[in-house]
């Protein structure tokens, strides 16, 4: 199981070589400022590092707490924008208007992740 697929070590250069060049395209091609660049370049770094450091250096409770906020948040995304998508078609009021803006948020945001994160622990 510790054994790593033949493109594994590819994988991570050619992400890494790939987002180093995007910052001079963004630079030089679509003259976007040089401070904005680096601070886009910045948290793509920290997340590769992050998906790195989670693949090469599995844990248990690591993964563990990965797989529940993504089910939380698969959950909440589905749960919004399904919502908000039949609110439309239906032409139906906004939650906003019936219940007021608190009850509101609390329905959209707590439930669903709640639900999403309990559904990935089974």
């Amino acid at each position: 199981m510790d054994a790593k697929p033949w493109w594994w070590k590819p994988l991570w250069i050619a992400t890494l070589v790939i987002i180093v060049l995007s910052a001079p395209v963004a630079y030089f091609i679509q003259r976007i400022p040089l401070e904005r660049v680096v601070i886009r370049l910045a948290p793509s770094f920290l997340m590769i590092g992050f998906a790195y450091y989670i693949r090469v250096i599995p844990s248990v409770k690591a993964n563990r707490a990965i797989y529940i906020m993504l089910g939380a948040c698969g959950i909440w995304g589905i749960t919004f924008f399904g919502g908000a998508f039949l609110i439309k078609v239906l032409g139906l009021p906004k939650p906003v208007d019936i219940i007021g803006p608190w009850p509101a948020l609390f329905l959209f945001f707590v439930p669903p992740l709640a639900f999403g994160g309990f559904m990935e622990t089974r």
